[in-house]
């Protein structure tokens, strides 16, 4: 079986989130355990989806969970994918409902 690594994943995101006019944010720095590290930028609604990238064999800390979970109860937008694909399809449904 086949598996990607996280960063090719990302790259193959990201130059297709350009494609579709958006930003692709590489989310970093000290205080950041837990949240998702990437965020796709709508500039039309100006609404921002939180991506957590993950390899197909990779799953979520328990900080993760409990962080996303969190974010998604204060009503954020966030989605966990684990090919380019998943990826593709969270932002195409966000597109697709107009962001």
């Amino acid at each position: 079986m086949y598996t990607r690594l996280e960063s090719s994943i990302e790259h193959s995101l990201r130059k297709w989130v350009l494609e579709q006019g958006l930003r692709f944010v590489k989310i970093q720095g000290q205080g950041n355990r837990g949240n998702p590290d990437r965020a796709v930028c709508f500039p039309r609604s100006q609404r921002i989806l939180f991506m957590e990238l993950k390899k197909d064999t990779g799953k979520l800390s328990k900080l993760q969970e409990y962080v996303i979970g969190r974010m998604r109860e204060e009503g954020y937008a966030v989605a966990v994918c684990y090919t380019v694909e998943e990826g593709k399809d969270a932002v195409q449904q966000r597109l697709d409902e107009g962001w």
